[in-house]
């Protein structure tokens, strides 16, 4: 049995609308010639409550795949207890097969799908719905969840490698995460993204579906065509706003040459010319660029500060001359070291007067 794992198409998402559109039908109608079913792993659409036009879209795709389809829900598309979901539709109108804490059988695979489930109760949720189910299943077992996995992707999160490898299940497909890959020497199966969407850098590398045969128990990845991304950074050291534009336009449009339909992220970091803030920077909307500043900008706090260094620094070294002086002139002069201090500052030679007079009083006698 071929199993073809599909994720994360988002159809109806705003920004790339089309991309998804496009190659999310790829996936599904190359996954259809390839598999003899297909597990969707959650997040067919981007919205909890698509609109009417983008469930229109999916429905014309839907209807064009003559292979089982069975999907779980993923966290865009999680409803509360007892609201219906999108793919529940989709499933009354006998499109795909919506698994939820329910186990599905096709041929000699058992499938329990487990839709997204809050981070913090994903480990509970999971071996209740395992240990409810894990009966039910015959032949060739299959767990679709939509989670985040520690030791995987960004960011810590309860669920981990250690966890998911205790299964027993003989493939875990999991969605949520966009960048694909293979894990626990070919138990773990997460498909990735077919669209771009949350502009990361995990989300550059080439989008496409899997392969998965029971038999051989090895999986093939098959790429789509799909509009390129690519993640520039510049670092400013000084530049002026028009400068810093014209750096932005440069890198943007070098990467356009080679790749004309490619979506491009400029992440910029440094800082501008001094009496600048990253705010004083504005970038006009161009198609497929998209500017993230993160440059460097000092607080009222942070220059108050400074300022307040610089004039303690001023002060220390007066402070240190002061020292000095009152050590030099202990017991010979009758007038305080700052004044002494403040006299050769601003006139020396009204303080080697002031110096002489006060000698010569020493030196003569009282009357």
């Amino acid at each position: 049995m071929k199993v073809a794992i599909v994720g994360d198409t988002h159809f109806g998402y705003y920004r790339f609308e089309e991309d998804g559109y496009r190659q999310g039908e790829q996936a599904l109608l190359k996954a259809a010639e390839m598999a003899d079913m297909i597990v969707h792993t959650g997040d067919m659409f981007d919205a909890v409550v698509p609109k009417f036009e983008v469930i229109r879209r999916v429905l014309d795709i839907l209807k064009k795949i003559k292979k089982p389809i069975f999907a779980i829900h993923g966290n865009h598309e999680r409803r509360t207890r007892g609201q219906t979901n999108v793919l529940k539709i989709l499933d009354s109108a006998g499109l795909l097969k919506y698994l939820h804490n329910e186990v599905a059988s096709f041929g000699n695979v058992s499938i329990l799908g487990v839709g997204s489930i809050p981070e913090d109760m994903a480990v509970d949720g999971i071996q209740k719905s395992v240990s409810i189910n894990i009966e039910k299943m015959n032949g060739f077992r299959i767990l679709a969840i939509h989670q985040m996995i520690a030791g995987v992707g960004y960011g810590g999160y309860e669920l981990d490698l250690d966890f998911v490898e205790k299964l027993p299940f003989d493939l875990i497909v999991n969605g949520h995460m966009h960048k694909a890959g293979v894990f626990m020497n070919g138990k773990l199966i997460i498909p990735g993204s077919t669209v771009v969407t949350q502009l990361r850098e995990d989300e550059s590398d080439k989008k496409g579906f899997y392969i998965y045969d029971t038999e051989a128990r090895k999986a093939e990845f098959v790429e789509i065509s799909a509009r390129p991304f690519f993640i520039e950074k510049i670092e400013f050291r000084g530049e002026g706003v028009e400068e810093a534009r014209k750096k932005i336009l440069e890198a943007f449009e070098k990467i356009k040459k080679q790749n004309h339909n490619a979506i491009v992220k400029i992440k910029l970091t440094g800082s501008l010319r001094e009496g600048l803030r990253p705010s004083d920077f504005s970038f006009d909307s161009i198609n497929d660029l998209f500017v993230q500043n993160d440059m460097e900008e000092k607080t009222l706090a942070e220059r108050i500060k400074g300022i307040q260094e610089v004039r303690q620094e001023k002060m220390s070294v007066r402070e240190r001359i002061l020292s000095e002086i009152s050590k030099q002139l202990d017991g010979k002069i009758r007038f305080s070291p700052s004044e002494m201090f403040e006299l050769l500052s601003e006139d020396p030679e009204r303080a080697y007067e002031k110096i002489l007079k006060e000698a010569k009083e020493d030196i003569e006698p009282e009357g």
